[in-house]
């Protein structure tokens, strides 16, 4: 039945992408404003030989994953804090709140001014948009452990420590792996929008750069290559969190 349902999913996509060629090479659709899959395969052949392709993806990817990874221990830091103290999380709830309402990217210039248009300030904007997601997810994991299950480890025996390991950790890990794909996506969007300032490098600044040339092709093969990037990401934080619920339930 899975493979039923990628295959239909392939078939859609190729679908589009026929039409679109078709309807390009046609004049159905200027190709000036749509671009054409064959431009695009060539734009990316381009990118492949000039080594382009590979070198920007590791940008990209190497500001996403080293953002995401400081940010989710980062907020997982503080929110098991903040457990600890309510007194604390009592007075900063609000401000929690807050900060998650609030477009985060729009922040970014202040890191280039404080960080430079680098790999510290994309980082940090990569961080300071999934922080408060962390923090809050973890509140609600360590809010929703069942207090007999804790009760029941220190009875026989269990202290702080295997409390934390055997009990809240797991519940932690639960919650984070539950909310990944919205981190994830959050995280990839503004690693892309930080890229579009800075250095020449990047998935975001390919984007960028072929949307001031014109030329809809880069465009799209920038797109391209990030979809197939986010959906390779996806797939392994599921198969991660599939193997997670399966150790739990054992």
């Amino acid at each position: 039945m899975k493979a039923r349902m990628i295959a239909l999913q392939a078939g859609v996509v190729a679908a589009v992408v026929v039409l679109w060629q078709v309807g390009a090479d046609r004049g159905w659709l200027d190709e000036f404003f749509f671009g054409s899959p064959s431009g695009v395969l060539d734009v990316l052949g381009q990118w492949a030989r000039q080594g382009t392709l590979l070198s920007d993806t590791a940008v990209t990817v190497g500001v996403l994953v080293v953002g995401w990874v400081a940010g989710v221990v980062l907020g997982s830091v503080l929110g098991i804090g903040l457990f600890a103290a309510p007194r604390v999380y009592a007075v900063v709830s609000p401000f929690l709140a807050f900060l998650n309402s609030v477009p985060r990217m729009v922040f970014y210039p202040f890191f280039g001014i404080l960080l430079g248009f680098g790999f510290a300030s994309k980082v940090g904007l990569v961080v300071f948009v999934i922080l408060f997601f962390a923090v809050l997810n973890v509140l609600t994991g360590l809010s929703q452990v069942d207090g007999d299950l804790v009760a029941h480890v220190r009875v026989v025996g269990g202290n702080r420590w295997v409390v934390l390991r055997s009990v809240y950790l797991p519940s932690i890990a639960g919650w984070l792996l539950a909310s990944s794909r919205i981190t994830f996506g959050f995280a990839l969007q503004a690693t892309l929008i930080s890229e579009f300032f800075g250095p020449a490098s990047g998935l975001g600044y390919r984007m960028v750069a072929g949307q001031g040339a014109f030329e809809i092709d880069q465009v799209w093969a920038a797109i391209g290559t990030t979809v197939v990037l986010a959906l390779l990401i996806d797939g392994a934080l599921q198969l991660v969190r599939r193997r997670l619920i399966a150790w739990q339930s054992a």
